[in-house]
């Protein structure tokens, strides 16, 4: 993964984490359903700390 993808990944579950929903970080990230999904159940597994 590149570097630029990473800061991406990071920077929507930060979102995520303060609240946003999937659409707010469909439009500002431009993921789709199924990344964001991911990225929700990632956010999950390693918890509110990760």
């Amino acid at each position: 993964m590149t570097k630029r993808n990473e800061t991406r990944y990071n920077e929507a579950q930060d979102a995520m984490r303060d609240g946003a929903d999937d659409e707010q970080i469909r439009r500002d990230y431009g993921f789709s359903p199924q990344v964001i999904a991911a990225l929700r159940a990632t956010l999950e597994d390693k918890g509110p700390e990760f």
